[in-house]
């Protein structure tokens, strides 16, 4: 399978990385208009095809699958115009800047025939995928309490004018739509479709004015009744949680009636009680859930049919529909149901 990367960051390393490592697939192209990135991805990972334009590399006929970590406000030309060109496409997340950005993605998808994927990677995380096999067999019983949170410095970045990150223009929005996507997505696999969303949000910690909120608090009302408390920042410069990529603490609490979970990465990877029995403490590669762990690999085996997504471009799509719903909550100060959001994207 022949893949090209249109974007030569961090997340287009990451997937050329990735890619590199599986027999079946073969990095031919990359797209990337910075010539310093465009020539150290080519050389790093012997790509035989270098351009500086999007567009010619979804004109490249020797591109089986395009893969896109670009700006958000390109996701949509970009996955439309390879899926038009008979080209399967995974595309970061969030899937677009808007409901309807993302809808006319999904559209064009079953219009062409073509697959679509959105690479919620959080997804692939043995804990996370634990969590799932644990609440869908009842291992706590009924839950019906989260609290959830991304705690993240992206600090240089944010503040930054010049910096595509958290302008609406290019991201759709800051954190929310950003990392939060994430968060929102583990959530909704975890506890079923969200019915209400209230949120605040604001740019509490920087201070570059063409951005937006770097901090945002969201209360969701999943339609089985359960409730989760979501906490999501890019300003926290100065924080104890651990480091890495952009100092991001993730973790979550799920409360259930006969136990509860705790997942994250700033301590064990999963710890959970069930009933009367003893806390449980394990490290990820303490876990195996014989599920899939690779995104790459497994986004080629639904291409060639040989298996069945465990995120959908229908999940990335539902993602942003209840980030749309935060952002309208925090604008007009109330409660925004999902069918609202949903309603006016079918208009």
């Amino acid at each position: 399978m022949r893949i090209g990367i249109v974007g030569g960051g961090v997340i287009g390393d990451a997937h050329a990385s990735a890619i590199s490592s599986l027999k079946d697939q073969k990095l031919v192209a990359i797209a990337e208009p910075i010539e310093r990135l465009r020539d150290g991805l080519a050389g790093k990972y012997s790509v035989p095809r270098a351009y500086s334009r999007w567009e010619e590399l979804v004109e490249d006929n020797d591109v089986d699958v395009v893969y896109v970590g670009v700006p958000n406000d390109l996701h949509a030309p970009i996955a439309i115009a390879a899926m038009e060109t008979g080209k399967h496409v995974v595309c970061e997340k969030p899937l677009a800047r808007t409901v309807a950005e993302g809808k006319s993605m999904v559209d064009k998808c079953l219009a062409t025939g073509r697959k679509l994927f959105i690479a919620l990677n959080h997804r692939f995380v043995p804990s996370n995928q634990r969590v799932k096999q644990m609440l869908d067999n009842e291992a706590i019983g009924r839950p019906f309490l989260a609290r959830s949170a991304f705690i993240g410095n992206e600090f240089a970045r944010m503040d930054d004018p010049s910096n595509w990150k958290g302008t609406k223009e290019k991201s759709g929005g800051g954190v929310v739509i950003d990392n939060g996507t994430h968060m929102i997505d583990l959530l909704r696999w975890w506890f079923g479709d969200i019915a209400s969303v209230s949120a605040r949000c604001g740019r509490l910690g920087i201070t570059a004015v063409n951005k937006e909120e770097d901090t945002a608090a969201i209360s969701l009302e999943f339609r089985n009744g359960a409730l989760a408390e979501l906490s999501l920042t890019f300003a926290a410069r100065h924080s104890a949680w651990p480091q890495g990529y952009i100092g991001a603490a993730i973790r979550t609490e799920i409360y259930g009636v006969d136990g509860s979970i705790k997942v994250g990465n700033d301590g064990p990877a999963l710890q959970f009680v069930s009933g009367s029995s003893e806390l449980v403490s394990l490290e990820q590669n303490e876990i195996s859930t014989g599920m899939p762990a690779s995104l790459q690999e497994h986004f080629a085996d639904c291409i060639r049919g040989d298996a069945q997504p465990i995120v959908t471009v229908e999940d990335g799509l539902a993602a942003l529909e209840i980030v749309e719903a935060a952002y309208r909550s925090a604008r007009e100060g109330r409660c925004v149901m999902i069918e609202e959001v949903r309603e006016q994207a079918n208009r």
